[in-house]
């Protein structure tokens, strides 16, 4: 039995065309795009953190405050590390489109698929700070506003 019969019996989607190397490099400049993104949206959360909840917060939430800055600093971390990846992989791709029967096309499909679990789980992680950051500010807001009544009586 051939290779390619193999592969398609064990349901592999291997495909080495131009065109489908094209598509992957492609979702990778969205990949790229989407952690441009991130970087600015996680640079405006550290900035809402640093300048205006530190001074706004009591000490009952100081310490989930620093828990969160320690999420957004980890989650920093883990996209630039995934944006060089992204960025590898993209010159892996761009080898393939030129030459499509390079022997590494199984490897840069892995990579590809790998890539994507990764992406999507950084995704996940940053929705969850992100809510996390939006509860401490309703509860900062909601303190201060209390705060702020009280004074005013």
């Amino acid at each position: 039995m051939s290779t390619a019969v193999k592969e398609s019996a064990k349901g592999s989607k291997q495909n080495t065309g131009k065109s489908f190397w094209s598509e992957q490099y492609v979702m990778a400049e969205r990949w790229q795009s989407d952690l441009k993104f991130d970087k600015d949206e996680l640079r405006f959360l550290k900035k809402l953190i640093d300048k205006y909840f530190l001074w706004l917060i009591d000490e009952k939430h100081l310490e989930t405050t620093q828990k969160v800055a320690n999420r957004l600093s980890h989650f920093e971390k883990n996209t630039l590390a995934t944006e060089a990846k992204v960025a590898r992989h993209m010159h892996h791709l761009a080898a393939l489109i030129e030459n499509p029967s390079l022997p590494n096309a199984s490897t840069c499909e892995n990579e590809h698929n790998t890539l994507k679990k990764a992406l999507a789980d950084l995704q996940m992680e940053l929705r969850a700070v992100k809510k996390e950051i939006f509860q401490l500010a309703e509860h900062v807001m909601d303190s201060n506003k209390a705060q702020r009544l009280l004074s005013s009586k």
